[in-house]
């Protein structure tokens, strides 16, 4: 929906008046349903969208001139599915958001992730991207500013030796749930990793996702 600008609308007061009539028993406590709106002038209108969260972003479509605003603002989700990630806006996009816990990819995932910063961010998901994280990749992410402070990790990888190192170098990680495609270790990646991780790592049981086999750790 589009406003004129010249009919000297607040836009934020506006925005705040159509999120109140979300903010009732019926969405917040009976079922935990949130919205957010963005909204930005264009054209000498300004544009408004409104959507319920988690909300996937295309991040062709955004710039810094967007603002936001949600029921919930404790509880953001934002995920972008490009094959190119603009990181500027990303970086943008997070800066607004100053209470996002959980940030997801899919898609080709950008190197310039290392560059993202965040206060809040301490949940990541790197499952659903193109390519198995690497030796490389792995040291990127422990070096980052997100993956220093990150606590919850979804990835995947194509070699087993990764798990010991993410879980030895990501000093906050408290769970880690990881795809493994190391043909080596199928069927006892499990035995294997008790082997190698120290006592405090819980390692559920594994689950099949041919050719990948999934894992979930806990550390105390």
């Amino acid at each position: 929906m589009t406003f004129d600008k010249r009919a000297q609308i607040d836009a934020e007061q506006l925005v705040d008046e159509i999120l109140d009539t979300f903010r009732t028993n019926f969405w917040i406590k009976e079922h935990k349903w949130f919205v957010q709106c963005r909204w930005r002038l264009w054209r000498n209108e300004n544009l408004f969208n409104l959507y319920t969260l988690p909300h996937t972003f295309s991040m062709s479509t955004l710039d810094d001139k967007w603002q936001f605003k949600s029921t919930d603002p404790q509880d953001i989700s934002v995920q972008s599915s490009n094959d190119i990630f603009y990181m500027s806006q990303l970086q943008a996009l997070i800066d607004k958001a100053p209470r996002l816990y959980s940030l997801a990819f899919s898609g080709k995932l950008s190197p310039d992730i290392a560059k993202l910063t965040s206060k809040s961010i301490r949940r990541l998901d790197l499952s659903d991207i193109e390519t198995y994280f690497n030796k490389p990749a792995c040291t990127s992410l422990c070096h980052s500013a997100l993956g220093i402070q990150c606590e919850v990790l979804l990835t995947q990888t194509n070699d087993r030796q990764n798990i010991p190192y993410l879980v030895k170098k990501m000093k906050n990680l408290r769970a880690l749930c990881v795809k493994c495609n190391d043909k080596a270790t199928r069927c006892n990646l499990s035995s294997w990793l008790r082997q190698r991780l120290p006592p405090n790592c819980s390692i559920s049981d594994e689950a099949n996702f041919a050719p990948s086999v999934r894992v979930q750790l806990w550390i105390r």
